[in-house]
C-alpha cells in the first residue's frame, strides 16, 4: 500500500467556521478595514471628505447608506479597545479617537494625524488576524450594546 491511500483513508478533522482564524478570510479584514483605510488615503491624497451639513459622512459601497464618519471611528476604536482590556494588552486606538474629534469638531486634520491613524490601523489589522470569528462576532456585539 503506498503512502499516499494511508492518506486519502485518515479521517479528516472538521473545522468549525466559527474558530477558524479571521487571517483565513481575508474579504472580512477586507470588509473592516477597507473603508478605514479609503478614508484615510482620501484625506491623505486629496484631502477631501464628503459633508452634508457640515458633517463628515462617508458611504459604504455595499449598502449605498451614508454614515457620519465621527461615531464610526469612534464605534471602530470602541471593539479595539474592548479586546484591549479583554485581552490585556494596549491597542492603538488613541490616533483612531483623535481622528474622529478632527471630524466631529470640524478641526484641520495633519499629515502627522493621517500617518499615525495608517500606523494604528496596520497593527490593529495585524492583531485582527489572530482573532477566531466567534471572538469578533462576541466583540461587536458587546461594543454594539455598550451605551
Amino acid at each position: 500500500m503506498s503512502r499516499w491511500d494511508r492518506r486519502d483513508r485518515r479521517a479528516h478533522k472538521r473545522i468549525e467556521p466559527g474558530t477558524r482564524t479571521i487571517a483565513s478570510m481575508p474579504w472580512k479584514i477586507a470588509a473592516a478595514f477597507g473603508q478605514m483605510e479609503q478614508i484615510v488615503t482620501t484625506l491623505q491624497t486629496t484631502g477631501d471628505i464628503d459633508d452634508q451639513g457640515g458633517t463628515a459622512v462617508f458611504q459604504v459601497p455595499s449598502s449605498h447608506e451614508w454614515f457620519e464618519l465621527a461615531p464610526a471611528i469612534n464605534g471602530f476604536a470602541e471593539v479595539y479597545e474592548l479586546h484591549a482590556h479583554i485581552a490585556e494588552r494596549e491597542m492603538p486606538t488613541a490616533p483612531l479617537r483623535q481622528l474622529a474629534n478632527k471630524f466631529k469638531y470640524g478641526m484641520m486634520i495633519f499629515q502627522s494625524d493621517v500617518d499615525l491613524v495608517r500606523e494604528a490601523l496596520a497593527t490593529l489589522k495585524a492583531e485582527t488576524r489572530t482573532m477566531n470569528l466567534n471572538y469578533v462576532d462576541a466583540l461587536i456585539q458587546t461594543a454594539a450594546e455598550t451605551p
